[in-house]
């Protein structure tokens, strides 16, 4: 009987379901750290906090400010970047590993320091 069951549709389904699950979170804890640029993971260990430029493929919508703000503060948009001020190391860890759409995080640039060409 339990074998039945075991062998069942139903179940098969269950099990496909369970293994893309697995193999998605695998596939994002795999490449979380390589959506994070060394200089805001310096940054980071150094201060605790940062502000961070958060690299979408697309121009975000209003759904996905406000996935982010789950993370952090959202100081502006602009393009395809959403700044975040005051970022942990944990909040930048969940992002890179929790939020499949981001392409990158990087350490936001003051605008003092941007030069215009």
């Amino acid at each position: 009987m339990l074998a039945k069951v075991v062998r069942s549709w139903g179940a098969i389904g269950v099990y496909a379901l369970f293994l893309g699950w697995a193999a998605f979170t695998l596939y994002m804890d795999y490449t979380a750290p390589g959506r994070i640029a060394p200089e805001l993971s310096q940054a980071l260990e150094r201060d605790g906090k940062a502000n961070v430029d958060v690299d979408l493929p697309f121009t975000p919508s209003a759904f996905h400010v406000q996935a982010l703000q789950q993370f952090g503060t959202i100081r502006r948009m602009r393009g395809q970047t959403i700044l975040m001020r005051g970022v942990t190391k944990a909040q930048v860890q969940a992002l890179a590993r929790d939020v499949f759409w981001i392409d990158r995080l990087r350490l936001s640039v003051p605008a003092s320091q941007i030069q215009e060409i």
